[in-house]
């Protein structure tokens, strides 16, 4: 089997496995990390507002209404890849 990747890695370019594999990177983001937090994407803390990214518990820092980044990132993925499916099964 690795000799097939091999091969494909000669012909076609690295861009195609570097963005294949953020492809699948992002995906993986969509599924996994709402299973692994109970933080609600929608839930305000005025006191954490405009985090620093690295705040613990906040990776990506919160926005100016104290909703953690990283949270409304993998909802927001979500939304838009389900939003990109129906659009893309629904044409005939």
């Amino acid at each position: 089997m690795s000799a097939f990747f091999r091969a494909l890695w000669r012909r076609s370019s690295p861009g195609l496995f570097i963005t294949s594999a953020l492809t699948f990177l992002l995906i993986l983001l969509i599924f996994i990390y709402p299973l692994l937090t109970d933080v609600d994407p929608l839930a305000q803390d005025i006191d954490n507002a405009f985090a620093a990214v690295g705040t613990p518990g906040h990776l990506l820092g919160t926005d100016n209404l104290g909703r953690d980044t990283l949270v409304r990132l993998a909802y927001g993925l979500r939304t838009g890849c389900s939003c990109a499916r129906r659009g893309r099964c629904s044409q005939p």
